[in-house]
C-alpha cells in the first residue's frame, strides 16, 4: 500500500489542480502533494490520507516517512544530549535542542498519520504548533517594537538601544513574507520563486534566536544554586564617577550571595576576583570601585578580594584573571563567574573557547526594560562570532532552492519538447502524398 498526502482546499474562484502549476513544478510537487477541490472540507486546509495500491506492493509512503524520520531523530537527539552532558557551555546547544524538538514533532506527526490515517490527530499535531509559534513570534515582534522607545528614553539613542526594533522588524518581515509565500504559492509563480530569498535568512535568524533564548533559560536555571567554588570572578560593567552603576552593583550583590551560600554549604571562604580596568572616561578602575563596594556591603575579608584592573572586555577579564591566579599559585579547580543574566550564556561559551574547565557562570537580575536590549545585543555578538557558519548554512539552503527552481524549469522544458508534435515529419509525409 502507498499513502499519498492530499491537501484539500475549498474552491474560491481559483483552481487548485496541479495542472495549474507551470510545467516541471507540478512534476516536482505531485510525488508528495496532490491538490484537489473538496466542497465538504471542514476547514480551509486539511489532511486526507488516500490509500492506493502500490505497483510493487511495497511499504506505504507514510511507513517510509516514519522510518526516515526515526533514523534522523534518534541520532540527532542522542548527539544533542551527549554534547550537553560533556560540556553545557556551548551556545549551539540551543539550536541542537530546537532541531531535536522539531524532529520529534515531525516523527510524532508521522506516527499519528500511520496509526490513524483517517483521523485528524496528525493534522492537529502538525498545524497547532505552527499556529502557536506564529502567534508567539508576532507577539514578540510587537513587544520588541514597544520596548524600543522605553530603552531609548532611559539609555539614550544608540545603535545598541535600537537592536530590539531591528530584531522585531526582521521577525515581522519574515512572518509576513512566509504567509505571503503560502498564499501565492499556486497563484503568482514569480513571487513564489523570489520570496524564499527573504524567508531563508529570516528563518535562520529566528531559529538561532529561539534556540539561543531557549538554552539561555535552560543554562541559567541549571546553575541557579552554587554551593562549591574556589574562586568567584565578578565581571566589570562600567562606573558612574567613582561608584559602581546599578548594573554592576547587581553583579556584586549576586557575588556576595554566592559567597555566603558557599560558606554555609562547605564552610570554606572562596576568593573573590573583581575584574575590570579603567576606561578613558573613568577616574578609577572598575576593580577598585568593586573592591570598595564589597568592603562596604559585605563581610568578605579584604585579603579574600583580588583586583584585576587591566582588562577592557570580557575575554580579557577571563584571560587576565586566569593568568593572575596562576602567578599567585592559586588552586582554582572550580570557578564561578558572576555577570548579568543577559550576559551569562555568551560568557559561558567564552570560557569554553578559552579552555577553562570547571567554570560555571551565574547571572544577576537586570531591570526589565533593559533585558531585551542587553540579551539581543549578546545574541547579535554570538551571530557575528559564528558568521562563517551562518553564511554557509544560508548558502546551502539558498542553493537548494535555486536547484529546485532550475530542476523545475528543466523538467518543464523537457515536457514541452516531448509534447510537441513532430511537425517536420508530418510536413515531409504531406509532401510525399500525391
Amino acid at each position: 500500500m502507498s499513502t499519498a498526502l492530499m491537501v484539500s482546499r475549498e474552491a474560491e474562484g481559483s483552481s487548485a489542480d496541479p495542472a495549474s502549476y507551470p510545467r516541471g513544478y507540478a512534476a516536482l510537487l505531485t510525488p508528495t502533494m496532490c491538490v484537489a477541490d473538496d466542497d465538504d472540507a471542514r476547514s480551509l486546509v486539511r489532511f486526507d490520507v488516500v490509500r492506493a495500491k502500490d505497483k510493487e506492493g511495497g511499504a506505504s509512503t507514510v511507513a517510509i516517512g516514519f522510518w526516515a524520520m526515526l533514523v534522523l531523530t534518534v541520532p540527532l537527539v542522542t548527539v544533542t544530549v551527549v554534547r550537553q552532558i560533556r560540556d553545557d557551555r556551548n551556545t549551539t546547544h540551543g539550536l541542537m535542542m530546537l532541531a531535536s524538538a522539531a524532529a520529534v514533532w515531525l516523527l510524532t506527526v508521522t506516527i499519528l498519520g500511520t496509526l490513524r490515517p483517517d483521523g485528524d490527530a496528525a493534522f492537529i499535531v502538525f498545524f497547532a504548533p505552527v499556529l502557536l509559534v506564529t502567534v508567539l513570534l508576532m507577539s514578540v515582534s510587537l513587544a520588541l517594537f514597544a520596548n524600543t522607545p522605553v530603552v531609548v528614553r532611559r539609555e539614550g539613542l544608540r545603535i545598541a538601544t535600537l537592536v530590539p526594533a531591528a530584531i522585531g522588524g526582521a521577525i515581522a518581515l519574515t512572518l509576513v513574507t512566509s504567509i505571503g509565500w503560502v498564499f501565492t504559492f499556486d497563484r503568482w509563480i514569480p513571487l513564489m520563486m523570489v520570496l524564499p530569498f527573504v524567508m531563508i535568512p529570516g528563518a535562520l535568524m529566528i531559529s538561532e534566536l529561539v534556540g539561543y533564548a531557549l538554552y539561555a533559560l535552560v543554562y541559567g536555571r541549571a546553575h541557579r544554586r552554587v554551593t562549591e567554588a574556589d574562586v568567584i570572578v565578578v565581571l566589570g560593567a562600567g562606573l558612574s564617577g567613582e561608584s559602581v552603576t546599578p548594573l554592576l552593583a547587581g553583579r556584586l550583590d549576586k557575588a556576595i550571595d554566592v559567597y555566603r551560600a558557599i560558606a554555609t554549604a562547605s564552610g570554606s571562604s572562596p576568593l573573590i576576583v573583581v575584574s575590570g580596568g579603567q576606561g578613558a572616561d573613568e577616574v578609577i578602575s572598575e576593580a577598585a570601585a568593586m573592591a570598595s563596594y564589597l568592603s562596604e556591603h559585605s563581610e568578605v575579608p579584604d585579603d579574600h578580594v583580588l583586583l584585576e584592573d587591566k582588562s577592557t572586555n570580557t575575554e580579557e577579564n577571563l584571560t587576565n584573571t586566569r593568568e593572575m591566579l596562576a602567578s599567585r599559585a592559586v588552586e582554582a579547580r572550580r570557578i564561578v563567574v558572576v555577570t548579568s543574566d543577559f550576559h551569562v550564556l555568551r560568557s559561558a561559551s567564552l570560557t569554553q573557547r578559552l579552555d577553562m574547565p570547571g567554570v560555571i557562570v551565574v547571572g544577576s537580575p537586570t531591570a526589565r526594560y533593559y533585558l531585551p536590549s542587553g540579551f539581543l545585543r549578546e545574541f547579535a555578538a554570538s551571530v557575528v562570532y559564528y558568521r562563517r557558519a551562518n553564511i554557509a548554512i544560508w548558502a546551502l539552503f539558498t542553493g537548494i532552492w535555486v536547484a529546485m527552481m532550475a530542476a523545475g524549469l528543466l523538467i518543464g522544458a523537457h515536457q514541452d519538447y516531448v509534447d510537441e508534435p513532430d511537425i517536420s515529419s508530418h510536413a515531409l509525409h504531406q509532401a510525399r502524398t500525391p
